[in-house]
C-alpha cells in the first residue's frame, strides 16, 4: 500500500468520527505533530498525533493504536478543565505552540475549540509570551538538574533524568526560532536549527556532552544489533503508553537503518539512546531488553567513574543555554 499524507489525513478523520460516536465526552479533537508538515514520513514511518479534549477527566492520558506496521495513531487525552484559562496556555511551551500551529481541527462541539484557539493564538508571538515559554523550559530543565544535585550518589538509574534535562534545555533554545524539536528528528534537525538561533556551537556542545564526539563509530553496527534486540523485548506487559510501545518498533528501527546507510551516524545514536533510555526507565530493574544498556552508556562515557564529571558538564551546558536565552530575552525587550 502506498502511504501518502492524504491517506493518513483521511484515516485520521475516519478514526475520529468513529471515536466521537462511541464517546460523547469528546469535546474537540485536533491534529498535531509531524502530520502538520508536508513530509510526515521518516524512512517510511510516522505516527498520527491526535489530541482529544473531553468534558470530564479521561480514563487514559495516552493510547497508541496500530494503523500499519509503519504507522501508529498516538492519542493524547486531556480534560476540558485544562483549557479553562486559555490565555495562560500562551505561555505553555508544549501545548501552546502545538495549538498555535495546528490548522486541522477534526471535531469541535459548538465551536468550543475554535473560540479557545483564537484566544491562545492572539498575541501568541508577543515577546513577553515568547520569553515566558523559553524561561519555563529552562526552569524545568534546571529542576531536573536539582533532582540529581540533591542525591548523595549518582548511578545509571539517574541517566533518564540526565537525558530529559538535556532535551528540555536544548528545546528551550530551539524554541527561539520555532516549535520544539520532536524526538526522532531531534539530532537530524539540530545543526540547522542551531544556525537559526545564531549558535551553531550548541549542536557540537550537545554531541560532546552525550559522548557522541568520542564514540567509536566502528562499533555502531554491533550496538544497533543489540538495540534492535532490546526493542523486540518491548512486547512485555505494562508498556502500553510508553514511547517504545510494541506498535512503534519500526517507527524507530527504520530511521536508524536508513541513517546508518546514509552516514547520519549521530542521528542513529540519538534515536538509540532516546528509545533505549525510555525502555530502561519503564522498568525498575534490568530486563532482557535493557541488559546491554549499561554497556551502551559506558561506550558513550557514562560509567561509575565518569558520571560525576558528566554531571558537572551538564551544569555548564545548562548555564550556556541560559546565557543565550537570557541575552535573547533582553534583546527582545521582554
Amino acid at each position: 500500500m502506498r502511504i501518502t499524507r492524504e491517506l493518513l489525513l483521511n484515516s485520521a478523520k475516519d478514526f475520529v468520527a468513529k471515536a466521537v460516536q462511541a464517546d460523547r465526552s469528546i469535546t474537540a479533537v485536533y491534529l498535531t505533530g509531524s502530520m502538520l508538515s508536508n513530509e510526515p514520513l521518516l524512512a517510511g514511518t510516522t505516527d498520527i498525533d491526535l489530541v482529544f479534549i473531553h468534558d470530564r477527566i479521561p480514563a487514559m492520558p495516552r493510547e497508541i493504536h496500530r494503523f500499519t506496521d509503519e504507522i501508529t495513531l498516538d492519542l493524547y487525552h486531556y480534560s476540558q478543565d485544562l483549557f479553562e484559562q486559555p490565555r495562560q496556555l500562551r505561555v505553555d511551551p508544549i501545548l501552546g505552540p502545538a495549538i498555535n500551529e495546528t490548522r486541522w481541527v477534526l471535531h469541535d462541539s459548538q465551536h468550543w475549540f475554535e473560540y479557545t484557539q483564537a484566544i491562545i493564538t492572539a498575541q501568541f508571538d508577543r515577546p513577553d509570551h515568547h520569553a515566558a515559554r523559553l524561561l519555563k523550559m529552562t526552569a524545568d530543565a534546571r529542576s531536573e538538574w536539582w533532582k540529581l544535585e540533591n542525591k548523595n550518589a549518582l548511578s545509571i538509574k539517574d541517566f533518564p533524568s540526565f537525558l530529559k534535562c538535556t532535551e528540555i534545555s536544548t528545546n528551550a533554545l530551539m524554541s527561539i526560532s520555532g516549535i520544539p524539536l520532536t524526538p526522532r528528528r531531534f539530532f537530524l534537525s539540530l545543526a540547522e536549527r542551531s544556525l537559526s538561533v545564531n549558535n551553531p556551537q550548541i549542536s557540537l556542545a550537545l554531541a560532546s556532552l552525550l559522548g557522541f564526539s568520542s564514540f567509536d563509530f566502528s562499533d555502531l553496527e554491533g550496538w544497533i544489533h543489540c538495540w534492535q534486540t532490546a526493542m523486540a523485548s518491548s512486547e512485555i506487559p505494562g508498556i502500553e503508553a510508553c514511547d517504545v510501545h510494541p506498535h512503534r518498533k519500526l517507527y524507530y528501527i527504520n530511521p536508524v537503518k536508513a541513517w546508518y546507510e546514509e552516514g547520519q551516524l549521530e542521528s542513529c545514536l540519538w534515536i538509540m539512546l532516546y528509545s533505549w533510555t525510555s525502555l530502561f526507565s519503564k522498568f525498575s530493574s534490568l530486563s532482557s531488553g535493557t541488559k546491554e544498556y549499561p554497556s551502551f552508556l559506558s561506550s558513550l562515557g557514562f560509567d561509575k567513574t565518569s558520571i560525576k564529571e558528566k554531571f558537572v558538564l551538564l551544569d555548564s551546558y545548562l548555564d550556556q543555554v541560559d546565557d543565550i536565552i537570557n541575552a535573547w530575552v533582553s534583546q527582545a525587550g521582554a
